[in-house]
């Protein structure tokens, strides 16, 4: 996963980084579930190590291998506080 925080507009891998559950403005998850986490696992890495405000699914629906979406991954992610930003292709967010 990637993530922003507020202090810092750059983004970082995280895992080991030193930036789970700090002060993560945004998380870029991956979700398609072939070659990357599937929604369930990004779920958890959002809710448990990275606590971010807003979180992006990305990586999903490119190719038939790729079956996660962002409504597995949002049922996944259950209660929260972080909200999720699903986009479309040539779609663009401000956070």
């Amino acid at each position: 996963m990637l993530v922003s925080s507020d202090d810092e507009h750059k983004y970082t891998a995280t895992f080991g980084s030193g930036r789970e559950g700090g002060n993560n403005r945004a998380a870029f998850g991956t979700i398609g579930g072939h070659f990357v986490m599937n929604p369930a696992d990004a779920a958890f890495a959002t809710k448990n190590y990275l606590k971010p405000k807003f979180a992006v699914p990305i990586h999903y629906g490119t190719f038939p291998q790729l079956k996660g979406t962002p409504a597995e991954y949002t049922k996944a992610l259950g209660k929260t506080t972080t909200k999720v930003m699903a986009i479309n292709p040539g779609d663009s967010l401000q956070f």
